[in-house]
């Protein structure tokens, strides 16, 4: 059986401050969009399993030299 859900209609949540995470769960598959406000940050972390990640977007400044 197939279902479509976009993914703005997940329910999002706030994983760290200035950072909202909006899973969608599969039988065997997560995906999830993550959005980050300028200057947000998620600590170092690690995952007992495989992660794959894609760049929607990207502003980016160079800071003093």
């Amino acid at each position: 059986m197939s279902q479509v859900v976009a993914l703005r209609a997940s329910m999002p949540h706030e994983l760290t401050p200035g950072v909202t995470m909006g899973p969608l769960f599969g039988d065997g598959a997560q995906l999830n969009l993550i959005e980050f406000q300028p200057g947000a940050l998620v600590p170092r972390h690690d995952h007992p399993h495989e992660q794959l990640g894609y760049v929607q977007r990207l502003e980016s400044r160079a800071r003093g030299a």
